[in-house]
């Protein structure tokens, strides 16, 4: 018994030490034709630090200090921005749970964050992140859901209606603008950032854990 799981640890670590090899060999290419299909509208210097750290604050906390992966402080959902990205780039024919999960986190550590700088990696989040289907079509980044779901330029969102975009994040088609299920979110979400003098993240302050 002792053997066999032996062996199966030896031929699972083989895999997933060449799954790595491929994706760090893949990262490049996929990011540059990630940038290229989705656009570089957003760079993370057109955030301002206010809604820089209200993206963090619910999506991932410790963005800035962790490796890709956090085990401990997981914002929104429970992957980081890094996993995310991971989905939508080396999953090209959707993601699912299981065994697919396990390599999305070895993905993360030790071929996208290591290769992809932190400012790389907001870019994309800002510009190719899914945010639903309108009229049979898939909304990505935040430029374009500023278009479709306020009829504005990105530039001119309020900060209300880009942290609304925030929100929806976790699950956009249950969380369009306007719904009911809608305001709970941003309810619960603005009950999580509450004024605080210690920590400031704007005009909305993150709530001590």
């Amino acid at each position: 018994m002792l053997m066999l799981l032996f062996t199966a640890f030896i031929i699972m670590t083989a895999y997933y030490r060449g799954e790595i090899k491929t994706a760090r060999q893949q990262t490049a290419q996929l990011v540059a034709d990630a940038s290229q299909r989705h656009g570089t509208e957003i760079q993370p210097w057109d955030l301002s630090s206010q809604r820089k750290s209200m993206i963090l604050a619910i999506e991932d906390p410790s963005f800035m200090s962790h490796q890709g992966v956090d085990f401990e402080t997981p914002g929104a959902g429970v992957t980081t921005i890094s996993q995310g990205l991971v989905k939508l780039l080396y999953f090209p024919d959707g993601f699912k749970p299981g065994i697919a999960k396990m390599r999305q986190t070895l993905i993360a550590r030790y071929a996208f964050d290591p290769m992809v700088s932190k400012d790389e990696q907001l870019q994309l989040f800002l510009n190719m992140s899914y945010l639903g289907h309108v009229e049979g079509k898939a909304v990505h980044g935040f430029a374009n859901a500023a278009e479709v779901y306020f009829d504005k330029p990105y530039a001119e969102l309020m900060d209300e209606e880009f942290m609304s975009l925030v929100v929806m994040l976790i699950g956009p088609n249950g969380l369009k603008p306007g719904t009911g299920a809608h305001q709970e979110r941003m309810a619960r979400v603005e009950a999580y950032l509450v004024p605080d003098r210690e920590v400031s993240i704007g005009r909305y302050f993150l709530k001590k854990r």
